[in-house]
């Protein structure tokens, strides 16, 4: 990281990632209680279905979603209105009921939006989430290009709206298939966030460019919430929204019926539903 980072006199921060786009921000330390937190169950997150560790790893034993990244998917191919409007809603749905328990993701980008077998959303890796009771927060967590405007200085405070920026950034890629913001340094790419206007000439559809404005609001206390994003005229006009409460309404009552002790640590260990990944 160079010098010339606006965080870079935080003894705390350190850096997780290189790549411009996906370069990780984190000031604070890791708390064993945030190292070994379970995400909320809901049938567009990842679910978690439990963890052991040794010595040197802990193996966490996670949902499988087949189809891999979102971020590959939007690498690979064009998204209609359609596509992008579905995935947005979902993303809301997961991003309102985290909100509703409090829990703010911190780090919502395509690389951590997974797609399950029949394309649908999972939302993972709550490694920068944490749980917000009520006061605002000033530790900076997240992926360079889609840190909200409210955490990208020194001394910033932010809540749960940093999400609905996060998830304003990842329309607009599906769109675009690029970012609003990102400079060629990590400076100049924080700076844009803060003051430069977003390009909407690439978007032909005007009710996707009013909802983009909503959600890539620079004032947080302005910035639409998640709940507000699912009745958005663009989300709610183009995403297949009866397909998707179909399939969320059968996931929570798998959800509901839930797997406890034995159960769970039996089928993790005999089908290749599940992942066991060393952190």
């Amino acid at each position: 990281m160079d010098g010339s980072s606006p965080h870079s006199s935080d003894p705390h921060h350190r850096c997780i990632h290189y790549d411009p786009k996906k370069l990780k921000i984190i000031s604070g330390g890791v708390s064993s209680r945030q190292a070994s937190a379970s995400p909320p169950q809901h049938s567009n997150i990842v679910r978690l279905y439990g963890y052991f560790y040794d010595v040197k790893r802990v193996y966490v034993m996670l949902e499988y979603a087949p189809r891999g990244e979102l971020s590959k998917d939007i690498q690979k191919f064009n998204f209609s209105n359609t596509r992008s409007a579905t995935y947005v809603y979902q993303l809301a749905h997961a991003l309102d009921y985290c909100h509703d328990r409090r829990v703010i993701h911190r780090d919502i980008n395509p690389s951590n939006i997974l797609l399950g077998a029949n394309g649908e959303l999972k939302v993972g890796d709550f490694g920068c989430a944490v749980h917000s009771p009520g006061s605002k927060l000033t530790a900076v967590w997240g992926t360079l290009s889609y840190l909200a405007p409210e955490m990208t200085s020194v001394d910033s405070m932010h809540d749960f709206k940093c999400d609905i920026w996060s998830l304003g950034v990842t329309a607009y890629e599906m769109l675009c298939k690029r970012v609003p913001f990102e400079k060629t340094s990590e400076r100049e790419t924080l700076l844009a966030i803060q003051n430069d206007e977003v390009d909407f000439s690439f978007i032909k559809c005007g009710d996707a460019v009013r909802f983009l404005k909503r959600v890539l609001e620079k004032d947080a206390t302005v910035r639409i919430t998640a709940a507000e994003v699912i009745q958005d005229p663009w989300v709610s006009k183009h995403s297949e929204a009866s397909l998707v409460q179909c399939h969320a309404a059968l996931e929570d009552w798998e959800v509901a019926k839930g797997m406890t002790g034995t159960a769970s640590t039996s089928v993790c260990a005999s089908a290749p539903k599940f992942d066991s990944i060393g952190l």
